[in-house]
């Protein structure tokens, strides 16, 4: 088993993203503009299920995914 303490989001497309993270009751815990990249300390999170959604310009969603904090 391998634990991160931080995680890296890259997009191939250049341009302004938006990056939202949510927690299992539906709460914000990040939201934060970025282009191209961008790194999240998660060291400090409680444990947990979080859902983390990319968003471009037009409020696309490009990327969704399921992230597991122990």
């Amino acid at each position: 088993r391998v634990l991160f303490r931080s995680i890296s989001v890259f997009l191939s497309k250049n341009g302004t993203y938006q990056l939202t993270v949510y927690n299992l009751q539906g709460q914000v815990v990040v939201s934060k503009s970025f282009r191209d990249q961008t790194n999240l300390t998660v060291a400090e999170w409680d444990a947990g299920l979080y859902i983390f959604r990319v968003t471009d310009k037009f409020s696309t969603v490009v990327v969704a995914r399921k992230v597991s904090v122990e």
